[in-house]
């Protein structure tokens, strides 16, 4: 007869930790992931504040060259693996590609905006000539005013002399007021600024109201801003006034025929659009002259 405990089949216990080894796994691999991103996040100060400091003197345009001792590490440079010395400009066109790229589409528009701006301008300051011409010439003083395209704008050149004063006077003469009232009516639908220069010659003048040519030309441009805001109505912002002497003539001094010339006031629509365009002017408050 068999033994009893041979025949009798012992029962396998379950084990209760099994779960032990996969959770041992998993904080492993947790551990082994959040170590290599501390590695990987790491900065080293002494080199990050050495490329925020080249990144800034780059911004302010001064050519800058990054330390090799700094900038690499046992001899490996930091991108390419060289010890040699790099520019910052290289690690900036590196990393922002992407950015000088939309910054270049953005030049590109704005450049494209400005051009079709002046076009329009231009365009504009066309009829302005055209319809101050037919007036002038209507009024007898064609050959008394002048016209000339400059960066700043439209220049309208008015010899002074028999149209606007007399000599050594800042006083307007009573035809002149034919004039500038009809070189308001064309300038007041323009957004553009006006400037009003007034010039002399070369004689001196000494006089209780003008010690010098300063006093007169500045003067002389003071009296047509004057009557520009006072009987017309102009709006006194968009207009600066200023005086020059004879320190800018456009002929010669040595004869009356040049001297006539030089004794002028230039009235200049100025332009507004892109970087000549002038700036708001600070106002007199008698005169409304810059």
């Amino acid at each position: 007869m068999p033994r009893r405990h041979e025949e009798e089949e012992h029962e396998e216990h379950e084990n209760h930790e099994a779960w032990v080894i996969p959770y041992a796994d998993m904080l492993t691999l947790l551990m082994a992931m959040f170590l290599m991103l501390y590695a990987v996040g790491t900065i080293d100060m002494q080199k990050f504040q050495a490329l925020a400091g080249a990144f800034r003197q780059e911004i302010a345009g001064e050519k800058v060259v990054i330390d090799p001792g700094i900038a690499t590490d046992a001899g490996q440079g930091v991108l390419s693996g060289t010890a040699s010395a790099w520019p910052i400009s290289s690690l900036v066109g590196s990393l922002t590609g992407r950015g000088d790229r939309m910054e270049a589409a953005q030049a590109l528009a704005a450049q494209q905006a400005e051009e079709a701006a002046r076009a329009v301008e231009a365009a504009r300051f066309d009829e302005v000539e055209a319809a101050i011409r037919e007036q002038v010439e209507a009024l007898g003083f064609a050959s008394s005013v002048e016209f000339r395209r400059t960066e700043r704008g439209l220049l309208i050149t008015v010899l002074t002399d028999e149209v606007l004063f007399t000599p050594g006077s800042a006083m307007l003469e009573p035809k002149s007021t034919l004039l500038l009232d009809e070189l308001a009516e064309v300038f007041k639908p323009l957004p553009n600024a006006i400037e009003i220069v007034g010039h002399t010659d070369t004689v001196p003048i000494r006089s209780a109201q003008f010690p010098s040519n300063w006093e007169l030309s500045t003067g002389r441009a003071g009296s047509v801003v004057r009557y520009f805001i006072d009987r017309l109505g102009f709006p006194p912002e968009r207009l600066r006034s200023s005086g020059l002497a004879d320190t800018q003539p456009i002929d010669t001094n040595a004869t009356p025929e040049g001297r006539a010339r030089n004794r002028r006031v230039e009235i200049t629509v100025l332009t507004a659009v892109g970087d000549t365009a002038p700036a708001p002017a600070e106002h007199d408050a008698t005169t409304g002259a810059a």
